[in-house]
């Protein structure tokens, strides 16, 4: 007998009985932020906690979150294995995994790095955008690869079970990360290229490379990184279109979510250097980097979430490829990388 399960129950049904992840929530957590998580049915999220800072500046990004984890304890709570998360999922609690966006917390000593887990962080992205100590990022006009000290880097996040995050980063390094890396590594919020020409976007190379050796890609829904129409307001089909693309090039079981969400809806003046003109910096985008304000995000929400969940089942996703692309995919890594 055919099922009447409607596929927006379907959905509910899926979500209820999954970890669903966002690979990268960027906000420190505020209660109406804790509201749309539930509405949306995610449990856990990983956050960014440093972008362009030092060590220094490391902790002191993390001050604000220490202190939503000590006032809203019995809603949120800070996860660094899947145990955990999946512990954090039965009481109810969403789950926050800490990483940064940047090697700059290393400063050029790989020594502060066990000082960097110890603080609970498990992803650790190489490069953001501009060239670091690591490598070359995917807004320079060069393709240099891994230095010394990034081929160290690399090394010393293996023996330490951290994860290797490749958004952000040039072609030629994330190649050479891949290649060297003894375990999978992921791209928490990228897209392709191959559906929108831009250069935080992958290539179909790279993204078949990161999927060879086990590796996820958490889909963005940043705009101008989901669709180069101009003027045309993009929409969640624009971005499954990724999802689709990337699954049928490397396999749905490497293909997640990472929306990057800007719940703030923070004007673009916030992301200029300190002179107030566009370039590199402190906030290193190039002219033509981001797209025309106001960003109008396809999904609009982390409230929105099951819209996601929803048009994968419409686009003949499987309940457990649903489940895989939602959050279990990027469990496996998780698992695989930091142990249990």
């Amino acid at each position: 007998m055919a099922s009447t399960e409607s596929r927006q129950d379907r959905a509910r049904r899926i979500q209820a009985d999954a970890i669903v992840l966002d690979a990268l929530f960027v906000p420190v957590l505020t209660p109406a932020l804790i509201g749309k998580l539930r509405t949306g049915g995610v449990t856990t999220v990983h956050t960014t906690v440093a972008l362009h800072e030092n060590f220094r500046g490391l902790a002191e990004r993390l001050a604000p979150w220490y202190r939503v984890l000590d006032t809203h304890r019995d809603e949120v709570v800070r996860v660094t294995s899947v145990r955990e998360i999946r512990r954090a999922r039965a009481a109810g609690r969403i789950g926050v995994v800490f990483g940064v966006q940047n090697a700059t917390v290393l400063e050029d000593d790989l020594r502060l790095l066990p000082a960097i887990r110890d603080l609970g962080i498990r992803i650790v992205q190489l490069t953001y955008n501009e060239r670091n100590l690591v490598g070359d990022g995917c807004a320079e006009r060069t393709d240099a690869g891994l230095s010394d000290f990034g081929i160290a880097l690399v090394r010393e996040m293996n023996r330490l079970r951290l994860l290797i995050d490749l958004s952000h980063v040039g072609e030629r390094t994330s190649r050479e990360a891949i290649e060297l890396s003894e375990a999978p590594v992921v791209a928490t919020h990228s897209n392709a290229r191959a559906r929108c020409d831009h250069p935080r976007n992958l290539s179909d190379e790279g993204l078949k490379a990161l999927g060879a050796r086990g590796g996820v890609v958490g889909i963005n829904a940043f705009p101008g990184f989901v669709s180069a129409r101009p003027g045309v307001e993009q929409t969640v089909e624009d971005y499954l279109d990724h999802v689709v693309y990337i699954g049928d090039l490397i396999g749905r079981d490497k293909v997640g979510i990472g929306l990057d969400l800007d719940e703030a809806d923070t004007p673009p003046e916030q992301y200029l250097t300190p002179d107030g003109e566009p370039g590199v910096g402190r906030h290193p985008f190039k002219p033509g980097f981001l797209p025309p304000w106001p960003w109008v995000y396809p999904v609009r929400s982390i409230a929105d979430f099951r819209q996601i969940t929803e048009g994968l089942l419409a686009r003949g996703f499987s309940d457990a490829e649903v489940a895989g692309v939602i959050g279990e995919n990027f469990l496996r890594v998780f698992e695989e990388v930091w142990g249990e």
